[in-house]
């Protein structure tokens, strides 16, 4: 059984070389689609990957199984089949990162359209400091990419103390 997700880069090329050609192979995967491992169809199936959803595939899978294996992708989808992506770490994780920071841009929207609103009949919602520090703060989050160690190490700018 080859564990893609535990076994380093450097074991990889070397067990890449060192399997033989199966002609079809069972990928288990999560509820998601994400390939966990891969056996040759034949062998008998351990339980601990009975949770996991089987599928036997063809030749064709097989080399782009390969390609994870020999470091063109980290993770791979799998749907219907076909791998549907690879994916490298930096671009999963950018995701992720970019997700939390538009949730968090999204939570302070209300702020903005209200300070807008009060704005159009000459009030304002929020004070001169308070805007300045909601600003600051939206801007800081769209500037999150821009960070040093982007996407591994985020430091998450402070919501601003408001009154509202």
């Amino acid at each position: 059984m080859i564990d893609i997700e535990n076994t380093d880069p450097a074991s990889l090329d070397a067990l890449a070389a060192g399997i033989p050609k199966v002609l079809s192979y069972h990928i288990f995967c999560d509820d998601a689609g994400k390939v966990i491992t891969f056996l040759p169809a034949g062998e008998t199936i351990p339980d601990a990957l009975k949770q996991y959803t089987a599928t036997e595939v063809g030749e064709d899978v097989h080399a782009q199984v390969m390609d994870l294996l020999n470091g063109k992708g980290v993770d791979v989808q799998f749907k219907e089949g076909v791998v549907t992506d690879l994916i490298r770490p930096d671009e999963y994780h950018a995701a992720i990162v970019r997700t939390q920071r538009d949730n968090k841009l999204a939570d302070t929207d209300w702020l903005v359209t209200r300070q807008h609103e009060a704005s159009l009949t000459g009030d304002s919602y929020l004070s001169t400091d308070e805007l300045r520090a909601l600003v600051t703060y939206r801007q800081a989050l769209r500037d999150v990419p821009k960070q040093k160690l982007f996407p591994f190490k985020i430091e998450w700018p402070a919501y601003p103390d408001l009154s509202v």
